[in-house]
């Protein structure tokens, strides 16, 4: 039980650390997206940019954490 907590605090602070170098773009795009469950339309519409830009900064941001997180 305590390793797993130590885990789970070990992996906030990653994600804390990779949400520190997004760009304000990306930023908002993960806030969206990944916290607040919004759709790529959503998201295009609020932005006022094309779905495909959403789904290419969605790319990097995934492309990010899979190298941080070894996967």
């Amino acid at each position: 039980k305590e390793e797993e907590g130590f885990r789970k605090l070990e992996n906030s602070e990653m994600i804390r650390d990779i949400v520190s170098t997004l760009t304000p773009e990306e930023k908002m795009v993960f806030k969206l997206r990944f916290i607040d469950n919004k759709i790529q339309q959503e998201i295009a519409e609020a932005m006022g940019v094309s779905q495909m830009t959403i789904s290419r900064i969605e790319k990097k941001i995934r492309d990010r954490f899979r190298k941080e997180f070894g996967r």
